[in-house]
């Protein structure tokens, strides 16, 4: 009787140690996936920076609003590390799929709506860049959502190279 007694106690101690360590988990990537929004804002916000400080001539403030620009795009890899370290997954090879083409699309929206940003702020057409920066940063939030689902449903055996490869693969065709 003592021992299936202690057997229970180590079964009990373990079980505590597995919910309190899976809440742990679930607690880094619901922060990490806050910090990677606020990350979003505030390349806007710095976009914006760099706006108002080319539209006033003011080369030192666009020079650090781009440095924040910079600053944030590192943090941004840190935090998509945290991401990768403490995402949950459940494959789903149908909703993977599903979610592939809208993050192949929104890249392309991305890319297209930085092209234009860079256009707008080379010709000092503040208004027009600032529509095209909230444009990108609300094409970055949906693309984060889109990408995590894509992430979390990804079928056991691939890669993160073979999700990022598999839209260029398919664009060459």
């Amino acid at each position: 009787m003592k021992k299936l007694s202690h057997h229970w106690r180590i079964l009990v101690l373990l079980s505590t140690g597995l919910i309190f360590g899976c809440r742990q988990e679930s607690r880094q990537y619901l922060l990490a996936l806050e910090t990677k929004d606020r990350l979003i804002q505030k390349a806007h916000k710095a976009r914006q920076d760099m706006i108002d400080s080319l539209g006033h001539r003011d080369l030192v403030r666009s020079d650090q609003a781009m440095k924040i620009e910079q600053q944030v795009q590192q943090e941004t890899l840190l935090v998509d590390g945290l991401l990768d370290l403490h995402r949950p997954r459940k494959p789903n090879l149908a909703l993977f799929d599903q979610t592939l083409p809208v993050v192949r699309d929104l890249e392309r929206q991305r890319l297209d709506l930085q092209d234009q940003w860079f256009s707008a702020t080379g010709s000092s057409d503040e208004e027009n860049a600032g529509q095209i920066s909230a444009k990108i940063r609300d094409v970055e939030l949906a693309l984060a959502e889109a990408y995590e689902t894509l992430r979390r449903s990804q079928p056991i055996g691939v890669t993160t190279g073979q999700v990022q490869a598999k839209p260029m693969e398919q664009d060459q065709d």
